[in-house]
């Protein structure tokens, strides 16, 4: 009777979901009187991040899921006897089962406006410590991929760097990217060259930057030793007596670039005090 009368509506409406949920709720097997709770969940499932690959909708009757739809088997399943009468009678409507198989695209492949994979960006910037007994940094900043699934290597003259690597936690900006910061302990001599390496999804192969005198680096117009990427400077730190990280009352900063919204970043530097775990801003020290 629910469906019989009243206006129509649309087929991407939720409404319409609902109606169709409490119109076949007479095929539930009766339940003792008083308040229930009946609820449709629909769940898109990616690959990557950008294409669907599973559609799921779930009856929930009080809390308990009792039956489900899954495109990869193309019909419903009981998952409790009181949603076996619903399964069953879904199944046996053919045009319901091919509104079913149609909603894969109807809700996931253009209701969900999930961004395609997005290319990082990657600086090399140095900061000095000022001082003879602790050592310098090297910062790489990626900025802007998507999804979040991203690995950063160091290298020094062809050899990955394990020791004196710190990084903060992956941050997601508003846009749906990401950017993080890998930072290397260094004490660099002459010749030396170090190349950040970034492996992502959207790249067809890992992309480097490389810092230190290098014939690969830079404009012929530069001097010898000019780094092959700069960075800009913005995010203060505080001196750490072990990693060496330098006092922002120095001047010294380590950043992200133009893309860094400072009022909404919360950095969390893994090794390091509990005191990163709190908003920066571009003026605020924390020592």
């Amino acid at each position: 009777a629910a469906m019989g009368a009243g206006r129509r509506l649309g087929a991407g409406s939720w409404a319409g979901a609902l109606l169709v949920t409490l119109a076949v709720g007479s095929l539930i097997p009766a339940a003792p009187p008083g308040p229930f709770l009946v609820q449709d969940k629909f769940e898109c499932l990616f690959t990557n991040g950008t294409e669907p690959f599973r559609y799921l909708q779930r009856y929930i009757y009080n809390r308990q899921q009792i039956a489900h739809y899954d495109s990869e088997l193309g019909r419903f399943e009981a998952d409790t006897e009181l949603g076996r009468a619903s399964a069953e009678h879904w199944n046996s409507q053919p045009a319901f089962l091919a509104q079913k198989r149609a909603e894969m695209d109807t809700f996931c492949r253009y209701s969900v406006r999930s961004p395609r994979a997005a290319k990082p960006k990657v600086k090399v910037s140095p900061t000095m410590s000022g001082s003879q007994t602790h050592p310098h940094l090297l910062v790489c900043s990626v900025t802007g991929f998507y999804p979040g699934a991203i690995e950063i290597k160091w290298f020094r003259n062809g050899q990955e760097q394990m020791a004196g690597v710190v990084s903060t936690e992956l941050l997601q900006d508003g846009d749906w990217t990401y950017q993080i910061l890998v930072m290397l302990e260094m004490s660099p001599q002459r010749g030396d060259v170090y190349a950040c390496q970034v492996e992502h999804i959207s790249l067809g192969e890992p992309l480097t930057v490389r810092w230190g005198k290098s014939s690969e680096c830079g404009a012929s117009s530069e001097p010898p030793g000019t780094p092959c990427a700069l960075g800009r400077l913005s995010i203060p730190l505080c001196r750490d007596p072990i990693l060496g990280v330098p006092p922002a009352s120095a001047g010294h900063m380590l950043g992200v670039g133009d893309r860094m919204d400072h009022s909404v970043i919360g950095w969390s530097v893994h090794s390091l005090s509990s005191r990163w775990h709190q908003p920066l801003s571009a003026d605020r020290m924390l020592c």
